[in-house]
């Protein structure tokens, strides 16, 4: 059989079961095969309905959300930014964010989070 017709499985992931984490607010783990890979990070999906709002949230891991469809608002650290589709942002260590789904579908945001490593002196 030639390279071109050998079929090639691709690992695919599965998410563990949903949760709430506030009123319109539902979040997806992402659920490794753990004979498969034991990646050094989480990782979750999470839906924000329009009108809501994700509790303040800080924390000693660092996370980067990746915008994957819909927009909202940004509170970070004291500051607001718009976000949509696309973007990308990093929380440090314990930097209070939320984000506020003002927008009229469904706000869909990836985050991976991760301990963070002791910084050589």
């Amino acid at each position: 059989m030639s390279e071109a017709n050998q079929a090639h499985h691709v690992p695919r992931l599965n998410f563990g079961d949903e949760f709430d984490i506030a009123d319109g607010v539902t979040v997806w783990p992402i659920a490794f095969p753990h004979d498969l890979a034991h990646p050094p990070f989480e990782s979750t999906v999470f839906i924000i309905e329009p009108g809501k709002c994700s509790p303040p949230d800080s924390h000693a891991v660092e996370e980067t959300w990746v915008i994957l469809k819909g927009a909202g608002r940004l509170d970070y650290d004291g500051q607001s930014m718009r976000l949509s589709g696309g973007d990308k942002v990093f929380f440090p260590s314990h930097r209070t964010h939320q984000v506020t789904n003002d927008a009229d579908g469904p706000l869909e945001i990836l985050s991976i989070y991760w301990e963070p490593h002791a910084q050589n002196a």
